[in-house]
């Protein structure tokens, strides 16, 4: 029996609008609205763009070594 696997979509409200937002296999993509599809026209209702955004605090981790990482940690702010 084939394991089928499910995906989840969490939506939200931003400034630029309402986009949905998805993972699938670890590749993170934000849906959008396409606000310029005419009545009619048989362009999609959303267009799907890869999310590659990440918070500055996750950015600079990312590009810590393990060795200043671990310093990091173990400093005390005193």
């Amino acid at each position: 029996m084939e394991k089928k696997t499910n995906y989840g979509a969490w939506k939200k409200t931003t400034s630029k609008g309402e986009v949905i937002e998805f993972t699938i296999e670890d590749k993170r993509y934000s849906m959008w609205l396409n606000q310029y599809k005419k009545p009619e026209s048989k362009e999609p209702d959303y267009k799907i763009y890869p999310n590659d955004y990440k918070p500055k605090a996750e950015t600079k981790m990312e590009y810590a070594s393990p060795v200043n990482q671990q310093e990091s940690e173990d400093d005390l702010p005193f």
